[in-house]
């Protein structure tokens, strides 16, 4: 989905989730590196491409250090932490 390489964790993501009638079959099957996979995990499309909008926003507003993009990657690291330690 990113383009990126697979490299040694890739996964196998459905095409349509099983949470919304897909199959576990070869045909619903797309390989997607493991970030990839987590993030679009169960969302429809239409939810991903605004995900990727609002990154585009968002990724200049955090690279010229503005007060928005402090603020949005202050929450990003507050989330991750929270992420990694439910994970324990």
């Amino acid at each position: 989905m990113c383009g990126g390489p697979l490299g040694l964790k890739w996964e196998a993501d459905h095409i349509r989730p099983r949470a919304r009638g897909g199959m576990d079959m070869e045909s619903n099957y797309l390989p997607a590196c493991d970030v990839c996979n987590a993030t679009r995990w169960n969302r429809s499309s239409k939810v991903i491409r605004r995900m990727l909008q609002l990154g585009m926003y968002l990724l200049p507003e955090i690279r010229r250090n503005s007060t928005l993009g402090k603020t949005v990657l202050a929450h990003y690291k507050i989330r991750r932490c929270k992420n990694k330690a439910r994970r324990r």
